[in-house]
């Protein structure tokens, strides 16, 4: 859709299934999930739907999956409901793996991948709270 709210477009044509887009704070970024790759995954594109970029490289392999920079196989693992800081520095996901699902963050270069929840209960569509205004 433009910015005025009127044309929509398409911005993905594929095969697969992309779900879940989220606008950068500058409107100039989509983060996105798609299974394009053989499981879902997180993606990364311009706002006109240019240079569709894999940012997650899941794998039930190793044990420090969050670490892990590039492709190393393909698995059941998900990277689903990407989600954009407010100041845009940071993008939280929720990662699932053997049913349990976490909550990640990661750069939007796909740096810097960290899981911050550790448990059995189903942490799941990450978003991120605006700070307050000052009175």
């Amino acid at each position: 859709m433009d910015k005025k709210g009127g044309k929509s477009r398409q911005l993905t044509s594929n095969s697969a299934t992309d779900f879940s887009p989220g606008f950068s704070p500058d409107g100039k970024t989509i983060v996105f999930y798609s299974d394009l790759d053989g499981n879902y995954e997180t993606y990364r594109m311009t706002s006109e739907g240019e240079d569709q970029t894999r940012l997650t490289w899941n794998t039930d392999a190793s044990p420090t999956l969050y670490k892990e920079e590039g492709p190393l196989s393909t698995s059941t693992f998900l990277s689903l409901a990407p989600a954009w800081s407010p100041d845009g520095k940071w993008i939280a996901y929720f990662c699932y793996k053997k049913n349990s699902a976490e909550i990640c963050v990661m750069r939007p270069d796909g740096s810097a991948k960290t899981r911050l929840t550790f448990n059995d209960a189903h942490d799941g569509a990450p978003s991120w709270r605006m700070k307050p205004i000052s009175q």
